[in-house]
């Protein structure tokens, strides 16, 4: 007796009988206003280089400033010395895993989201370029596109793109900090012009972002890498 082939699940959205990325499948969408960044050529990214303030100390990105109060919390702070020496965010990530898995985790359950909040929230004070592109962003939804399930959005941008963020298999929480920071300083008064103003910046070189579904149009640049 032959078995039966198990029906194979959509990826996009865990559900059988269709293909992932068509009109059958209720993740899929088409055209959304989203920007997804990721790297550290993208202002928006915590691995982006610039000078940052925090709790009295200098960082090189807000990806070391993050990871240095986090070791300190937990009370390692020779693991925050080099931290706070490493010549970047990915250098300064790395270094924070040697913590302890136990201790970060009851970290982040208590402290994660408020301290992000913190670092970015010095980033917009201080870094002028990241002020400016939040603030431009209109009402975009801001994705990190990522593998990260907490912080990212759990896809990488071409299909982050095209999967409506309540199927996004990851919490995209960097990318909800971002969105309310902008929205508390109350910048979408005018969503139009803020979405024309952002994308005429396009053509910088240190940063390239996807645009998709501004007034019935599309414009779309490389993912930022």
């Amino acid at each position: 007796m032959k078995k039966k082939r198990s029906r194979k699940l959509c990826k996009m959205c865990n559900g059988e009988g269709h293909k992932p990325e068509t009109e059958e499948c209720p993740a899929y969408v088409s055209e959304q206003d989203v920007i997804c960044f990721k790297g550290k050529d993208c202002v928006f990214s915590n691995m982006y280089p610039c000078k940052l303030n925090f709790d009295e100390l200098e960082f090189n990105c807000s990806e070391s400033a993050y990871q240095w109060r986090k070791a300190m919390d937990i009370n390692e702070p020779e693991i925050a010395q080099r931290i706070l020496l490493a010549e970047n965010g990915f250098e300064a990530k790395a270094i924070a895993r040697e913590l302890s898995a136990e201790d970060v985790d009851e970290w982040k359950e208590a402290h994660s989201v408020k301290v992000m909040e913190r670092v970015v929230d010095a980033k917009f004070q201080q870094v002028a370029e990241f002020r400016e592109e939040l603030l431009g962003s209109g009402s975009f939804i801001l994705v990190e596109a990522t593998p990260n399930k907490f912080w990212s959005a759990g896809l990488l941008e071409n299909k982050a793109r095209k999967c409506k963020p309540s199927y996004y298999p990851g919490e995209n929480m960097l990318g909800k900090i971002l969105m309310g920071l902008r929205d508390k300083h109350n910048c979408n008064n005018n969503s139009s012009v803020k979405h024309s103003s952002f994308i005429t910046r396009t053509n910088k070189d240190y940063y390239t972002i996807s645009y998709v579904g501004l007034v019935n149009q599309s414009f779309v640049t490389p993912i930022c890498r």
